[in-house]
């Protein structure tokens, strides 16, 4: 919304020659035709807040927990006084976590994100700066014209920065001013060496999105912001602007029967409205095909006693994406299995001492039939420490499933499990906790997975460990998806892969072996196991395992393999 007119000003409002905050002189000065007021006193202290808050911010050094408040006590403190201050505050430790709203944990975690900030983007940087009229989209450009070398950039000269496409007189103006002045010159360097400028990876473009002009509007669901939306769309080649013209290749708003006046003048100019759900961030199937990446390296350690049928589940959940893909199948030296012939292992599988020196883009660590044993009394425990050690600096994403996710929670986060009064086995619904996490793109609010276990990883112990992250749980079931480092780790409690039959062949096989277990819920007809199974998860399943593939493996994975790290 913009304001067309002030029906109710009268013209009478006197302006203050004295700053209420710091009571130092006052002055309107006029820009671009609009009359500002300002403090003279660049020590003013809400300028100080607004200075630093905004080089916390989330576009600029993004530094969790730096808001406005917290500026004001480190500033009033005499914590912070140049940018380059906010990286010693841990000088100041025993003071911070004595204040009032902070805490030893408060402080361990500010302090993480603070050092997490070090090594950041050149336009970061400079958008942090606050730099009069130089917003974040001029920052960018800034930093790509000069190919992100900071020295080039200063010592470019007005013409030379209005040669850039993007930049005018008056932000090649307000750069130069800037610098001129020595004591932002002086305070720029300080921070400077707190700092590394990490290069931007250039994305490869998406043939939707490359060369073309969007506009966002209205809330997002998958997105937290506009901001991150508008950086994914640049990082594939395209362009966002605010306003719908005749230039606009494609309008996104999640409701398309919206009477915006955006919806409208899209409309009127014939340019496509598309939604979030559409997927434009997704490689397409054309480009996929003709794929000018290597094949993505996937390692499987199945751990389940019938492996092949084990496999055949899983490459299907695989095969549900046009990304290419290498597996290996691994299995545990130290075990000998009593249900798949060794010529079977020979042919097909490696051992984890075959594959110790490879890096893979994605690792997959099954369940196992292991639910009377801790972990200790496991006759493979040790080897299989060895691989989920190895997948920390080797594999781009892991994920856990079932008694592999107990397992791998358990040692890499100290998780420990307990005995469920009766088994867990059936079909349970699901509630998606945080739907922008990639991961859950494409699912409904309720969804449902299979699960057959008798074991359960404290659910107490997962919601307080600040390193994970639960984004799917069960009334019943507790959380069956946790994320953790980014989705560099990814445990999923239940069995998406498992076929119609799965649970059906379980269930009478201890049926026939005379064994107590009740009917899986929510599985048969009626519940009435001579019903042929309802197969009710498959679509979430494909969902879960593209959206793996996709975001944390193939998004994030290097092109160079051995760099993996």
């Amino acid at each position: 919304p913009q304001i067309a007119q002030n029906l109710t000003g009268s013209g009478l409002k006197k302006i203050p020659k004295i700053c209420p905050v710091c009571g130092k002189e006052t002055s309107v000065k006029e820009e671009n035709g609009i009359k500002y007021l300002y403090c003279l006193n660049t020590l003013c202290p809400a300028k100080l807040i607004k200075k630093y808050t905004l080089f916390a911010s989330q576009n600029a050094l993004n530094i969790d927990g730096m808001s406005e408040e917290t500026m004001e006590k480190f500033i009033d403190s005499g914590y912070i006084k140049e940018f380059a201050d906010i990286y010693k505050l841990d000088r100041y430790e025993e003071e911070i976590v004595n204040t009032k709203g902070f805490g030893r944990k408060s402080f361990d975690n500010f302090i993480a994100s603070i050092n997490k900030s070090r090594e950041t983007q050149m336009y970061r940087i400079i958008y942090g700066l606050g730099i009069l009229n130089v917003g974040l989209t001029g920052a960018k450009v800034l930093s790509k014209a000069f190919n992100n070398n900071m020295d080039g950039l200063l010592n470019a000269d007005k013409e030379r920065l209005m040669q850039i496409d993007g930049v005018g007189e008056t932000i090649a103006d307000s750069f130069i001013e800037y610098f001129k002045n020595e004591k932002n010159l002086l305070e720029f360097k300080n921070v400077l060496k707190e700092l590394t400028i990490i290069q931007e990876v250039e994305s490869q473009d998406n043939e939707f999105i490359s060369g073309k002009t969007f506009v966002i509007t209205g809330s997002l669901e998958y997105f937290n912001n506009r901001d991150e939306a508008k950086e994914i769309i640049e990082k594939l080649g395209g362009k966002v602007t605010g306003s719908v013209t005749k230039k606009t290749d494609y309008l996104i708003n999640n409701d398309i029967n919206s009477s915006s006046s955006k919806n409208k003048k899209a409309k009127e100019l014939g340019i496509p409205i598309i939604t979030e759900s559409e997927n434009i961030f997704i490689m397409d199937e054309t480009r996929a095909i003709g794929q000018d990446i290597r094949p993505l390296e996937i390692g499987i350690l199945n751990l389940m006693p019938l492996k092949h049928e084990t496999e055949i589940q899983l490459l299907r959940s695989l095969s549900n994406t046009p990304l290419q893909v290498n597996v290996t199948f691994v299995h545990i030296a130290s075990h000998v299995s009593k249900n798949t012939p060794a010529s079977h292992l020979n042919q097909f599988y490696s051992t984890f001492d075959e594959i110790r020196h490879k890096k893979f883009d994605g690792f997959m660590i099954t369940g196992a039939p292991l639910d009377d044993y801790s972990f200790e009394e496991v006759d493979y425990w040790e080897e299989m420490k060895e691989i989920m050690e190895f997948t920390k600096k080797n594999v781009t994403s892991t994920i856990h499933i079932c008694w592999g996710a107990l397992a791998g929670l358990y040692y890499h986060y100290g998780i420990n499990t307990r005995r469920i009064g009766h088994k867990r086995f059936g079909i349970y619904e699901h509630d998606v906790v945080h739907r922008k996490v990639p991961l859950m793109r494409g699912f409904d609010d309720v969804f449902l997975m299979p699960h057959s276990r008798h074991i359960e990883s404290v659910f107490e112990e997962i919601w307080d460990n600040d390193e994970l992250n639960v984004v799917a749980e069960s009334k019943i079931a507790g959380p069956s998806i946790i994320m953790a480092h980014d989705g560099k780790q990814i445990f999923v409690m239940g069995h998406p892969e498992y076929d119609r039959m799965t649970l059906d062949i379980e269930y009478k096989r201890d049926i026939a072996k005379g064994l107590k277990i009740e009917v899986p819920r929510n599985y048969y007809k009626d519940d009435n196991p001579e019903n042929t199974p309802l197969l009710t998860w498959r679509a979430h399943a494909n969902a879960l395992y593209t959206n793996w593939l996709n975001y944390y493996v193939y998004q994030n994975t290097p092109y160079d393999i051995e760099s993996i790290d």
